[in-house]
Order: structure tokens, then sequence, then C-alpha cells
């Protein structure tokens, strides 16, 4: 059983109330290179985005971005690039962010920041409040590491951010092939305060079409251009239980590669009177 379908349908199980009731969560949903999704709330600073997502494919495109017109008025969250190195070599996969002009997302002392395809990337991207000068910070985070700061003009795009592409003036562009298994965009006053969550997007199906279901509003988002596709047969349960129990024998693999960087918390019993909660994490070599 998917952990993340778990944490998902649980909400269902809580007896949230659905605006728009789903038939069935799914594991994620995908654009083939045709779709968008058109989130609803305006790309500018004071917002941050949180993502679970995969890259199907690599190129010039957009997993969330929204951009003014065809000079520097970009906002991306989320770009890719195929570029050259520092050495001038090909390469696949630049992690690219924007606010205004581009960047090439580097990180320690100048290595270049890259999207791999087929990995689950749990990603952070955010542009603060603008400071009195009207500068917003862009700052990045990929599986829990801090990568990237910069402090640059603030930019209000005026117009709302896509999913799977980048919307430019109003039309869907550099659309990605791509899949997001959870997505949630804060944003706070222009002038500054609290960022509060907008947009809790859940992969789903309703009759049939795949879409994501926001636990903000309760309304279900679907793509525009062309549906989006989904992992149909995506296990999900039929109940949930107060704990499950290993006989000593069995295990279970977590399918998560054990490294530096890596932590875990857990609830657990040691016998059937005692309890703990555990956190342990990796410890990373200098």
């Amino acid at each position: 059983m998917n952990a993340k379908t778990i944490a998902v349908l649980s909400l269902a199980a809580a007896g949230f109330a659905f605006a728009e009731t789903p038939d069935k969560f799914v594991r994620y949903v995908e654009s083939t290179g045709s779709q968008y999704v058109d989130t609803g709330v305006t790309g500018r600073w004071n917002t941050r985005v949180e993502a679970e997502l995969e890259w199907m494919e690599l190129g010039d495109k957009t997993v969330i971005g929204s951009r003014i017109d065809s000079g520097n008025t970009r906002l991306y969250f989320c770009h890719c690039y195929n570029g050259t190195d520092t050495r001038g070599y090909a390469v696949d996969g630049n992690m690219l962010t924007a606010q205004g002009a581009y960047d090439t997302v580097t990180w320690n002392s100048g290595w270049i920041c890259r999207w791999t395809k087929n990995r689950i990337y749990d990603y952070t991207a955010a542009f603060s409040a603008t400071n009195g000068e009207g500068q917003a910070t862009n700052t990045i985070k990929v599986d829990g590491l801090d990568v990237w700061s910069k402090v640059s003009d603030g930019l209000d795009t005026g117009l709302n951010i896509h999913l799977f592409a980048c919307n430019v003036g109003g039309t869907a562009n550099y659309n990605s092939k791509a899949r997001i298994y959870r997505l949630k965009i804060w944003q706070g006053p222009k002038d500054g305060g609290d960022m509060t969550l907008q947009r809790d997007l859940i992969p789903c199906m309703k009759n049939g079409k795949a879409g994501l279901y926001d636990a903000v509003s309760g309304d279900i988002l679907y793509g525009s251009g062309a549906d989006l596709v989904c992992d149909e047969d995506s296990e999900t349960p039929d109940e949930f239980v107060e704990y499950v129990e290993s006989t000593s024998y069995g295990y279970i693999d977590t399918e998560i590669n054990a490294q530096s960087g890596t932590s875990a918390e857990i609830d657990l019993a040691t016998s059937p009177t005692e309890t703990c909660a555990s956190t342990f994490s990796t410890a990373t070599r200098a």
C-alpha cells in the first residue's frame, strides 16, 4: 500500500467535506505535453510552492510558472532547460528559476543543479514579500536541502500560475511532460504579511477524468487543452487501522535510498504496553 495514498485518503476517512466529491484518489496526475492546469493563483512575490513532482522529459519546459511577455518578465517556480555546463559541454536538465531574468540554479560553489527524469522530487520554491527597496528573495529547496537563495526586484506577473506549462501573457507555453503527486501553493498579501494556504492539490479521478482535488476550496481542477492522465490502478485502502504489527520476520521495503541527509519519524510500540516516539537521521559526513 502506498504511503502517499494513505495520507491522501485520510481526508475522506476523517469526514472531510467535499464540495466536489472525487470518485477516487490516485497516486499522481501526468501531462503528456499538451495539457496544463490553471491554479487560479496569481504569480507574484510573497508566494511559495511545495510539490512532489517527477519530470518525464527534459527540455525548455515549465512545470510551475507564469510570465508577462517574451522579455525578462519570468516567474519560474519550476523550470528545466537543456544547455551547457561550466565547461561548455551540452547537458540536459539544468534547473532554472526566475524573477524577471532567469538564473541557472547553482549550489556549493557553483555546481549546477540538474533535473533527472523518472525521479520523484520533494521540491519547494518561494519568493518572499518585498523589502523597502521592492526586492524579494527567491529560495529553492530540493529534497530538504537548501540549494538556492537570491535577492532581486520583486515581480508581480498579474497572471495565474499554470501547472505543466508557463502562463505567458494568458497563453500556455513551454508545456512539460511531468507528474505531480501533491502540490501546495501558499501566498500572502502584496504588502507583506504571513502566507496562507491557497491550494492543496491532490491527484484524483471524477467521472473517468483525472484531475487535482483542492482541499482548500473543495473543487477539482482539470487539464485544459487535453485531459490529464493518471495511474488508474493505484491502490486504495478499504479502511484505516490504528497500527500494523511485525511478528519478527516481516519487513516493508520503503523504496527510499539509505543515504546521507535522510531523516525519518516513527511512532512505535516495542511491546503491547510500551509505546515511544522515535526520530532518527543519517549523519552527513564532512
